[in-house]
Formats: C-alpha cells, sequence, structure tokens
C-alpha cells in the first residue's frame, strides 16, 4: 500500500508531467481490488494537484492581504512593483480612477533585458479574461531579440481592472 505523503508526492507529480495517465494507471494497477487508490481518476489528480499549487500561490484567503504579502515578497527579490488596490488613493496627478487596481512588476532579468533590447522595436500585448476577475486586463511590454527574428521577450508585465 502507498503511504499517504508518498502518494499525495506521486500525485503531484504525475500531475504535472505528460505521463500523467501512466503515473495513475500505475497507482491503480499496484492495489488491491478493494482499495479506494485503485479507483483514483486523472481528474481527481488534477484536482488535488490544483489545490497543492493554490496553497503555494495564495499567501493569504483575502485577494488583497494575498497581493500585498506577494508585494513583500518579490520587492525583497529586487522586482520592481507598482502597486494601486482598490483601498489606495491614486498618486496625486495620476487621473486614475479610486477604485482601479493596478500592478505593475519588472524583474532584474527584464529590466536588463529592457537596458539591452529597448533601443529597438518596443511593443504591447494586452489580454483579457486571463483571471476570475472580470474586466482585468492583462498588458505585456516586449521588446524583440537581437536577431530580430519576431521572438519577443517580455520586459515588463502589469495588470489593470476597474
Amino acid at each position: 500500500m502507498i503511504n499517504s505523503k508518498s502518494y499525495v508526492d506521486t500525485i503531484y507529480f504525475s500531475a504535472r508531467s505528460d505521463q500523467s495517465r501512466l503515473q495513475v494507471h500505475t497507482i491503480c494497477d499496484a492495489e488491491s481490488l478493494d482499495s479506494r487508490d485503485r479507483y483514483i481518476s486523472p481528474d481527481y489528480v488534477n484536482r488535488i494537484a490544483w489545490q497543492i499549487e493554490h496553497e503555494k500561490i495564495r499567501l493569504h484567503p483575502e485577494d488583497l492581504m494575498s497581493v500585498k504579502l506577494w508585494v513583500d515578497k518579490l520587492r525583497a527579490n529586487n522586482v520592481i512593483l507598482f502597486l494601486k488596490d482598490k483601498a489606495t488613493d491614486p498618486p496625486l496627478g495620476s487621473d486614475l480612477d479610486k477604485k482601479a487596481f493596478i500592478l505593475c512588476m519588472q524583474t532584474p532579468f527584464q529590466l536588463d533585458a529592457f537596458r539591452r533590447l529597448g533601443n529597438g522595436f518596443i511593443g504591447i500585448d494586452a489580454t483579457h479574461n486571463v483571471t476570475q476577475y472580470p474586466d482585468f486586463l492583462l498588458f505585456t511590454i516586449i521588446a524583440r531579440d537581437r536577431w530580430g527574428r519576431g521572438t519577443l521577450l517580455p520586459i515588463s508585465g502589469f495588470g489593470s481592472a476597474r
């Protein structure tokens, strides 16, 4: 029988690999006919993997607190950040809506890429519906690589919602 810790580790591993179905079948086939582990499904594995990953990503049950904890964590790693949440007044003269949420970030790698590639092509991409929140837009500022082959390197990212 598989013990709990290795069982969860195996489930997490299998949900993150290309061979998840093979791993699930290995677990199922290794168990006796009367074991509930014999009837595990890939959907169940994915649900557990999502819960494990969610625990690592969501640092607090309240979104505002989770974002602020992530901001602190990222700033400790030299990530350049600007946060304007719905509870904070906008900077004077910015004409931002008081209810706007804006998070801008640039990692040290992105800053270096911007300094090296920013004198060439710079573009911006806006994508919507990337989160569970309606009207949230994800913007990415991009620069073409030095070979000009159309490969784009994200040099900054920010999100905005009203």
